[in-house]
């Protein structure tokens, strides 16, 4: 055999097994990719289904509203990502000028309003619950996972949620209940609030804890 004919048979095997090689890692690649998306939209399906599996639990159990609201916050501070959403609803420019106590204050605050105002706005969910029906990657560590609320007024509602990967742990960062960003909603209330007490955080924090009392 020729030196030509054998230097094009040795370039042959090797681009052979070169392109073996690189199907392999590419097969290997998207497998892993897959397998980690699989199992981002199950954790985030589990903290759905204990999520709202509670909320049914807190507000159908015949509780104090005192207990209910301590329940609740347990619920917020367990499976939601309460500094990411406080930070958003607060403002990033208004969080970034915030001290570090403000913005602990703000975080406490804030929980004691929502867990008061979930409380109160959803006895409709009395004997209620929630079904899973998909879910969807939308960033790579950003999940919406598609519910069908079932309660006591009307027809069931679509509620989707929100889960934020982060640091290697996934939890709640939105939900929007029918037609309702409860995120874009909270936004808007805090800074009307700020508004209308010139800016000055330290009045919001003092109110929100009381707006439901």
């Amino acid at each position: 055999m020729s030196t030509i004919a054998i230097n094009s048979f040795r370039g042959l095997l090797f681009s052979r097994k070169g392109l073996l090689g690189f199907s392999t890692a590419l097969a290997i690649s998207l497998f892993g990719t897959q397998a980690a998306i699989a199992d981002l939209e199950d954790e985030a399906r589990g903290i759905v289904e204990q999520t709202s599996t509670r909320l049914v639990q807190i507000i159908s159990t015949p509780l104090v509203t005192e207990q209910k609201h301590h329940e609740m916050e347990i619920l917020l501070e367990r499976f939601t990502d309460f500094e990411s959403i406080s930070a958003s609803v607060l403002g990033r420019a208004v969080w970034r000028t915030a001290s570090k106590e403000q913005q602990a204050q703000f975080i406490e605050a804030f929980k004691a309003y929502l867990a008061k105002k979930y409380t109160k706005y959803f006895p409709d969910l009395i004997g209620g619950r929630f079904e899973i029906i998909g879910s969807n990657l939308l960033k790579k560590n950003y999940v919406e996972v598609v519910t069908r609320m079932y309660h006591s007024f009307g027809r069931p509602e679509t509620v989707l949620w929100y889960v934020l990967e982060r640091n290697g742990e996934s939890k709640i960062y939105n939900l929007i209940v029918g037609d309702l960003n409860m995120l874009y909603l909270e936004r808007e209330y805090i800074a009307d609030l700020l508004h209308h007490r010139n800016g000055d955080l330290d009045q919001v924090i003092a109110y929100l804890p009381h707006r439901f009392s």
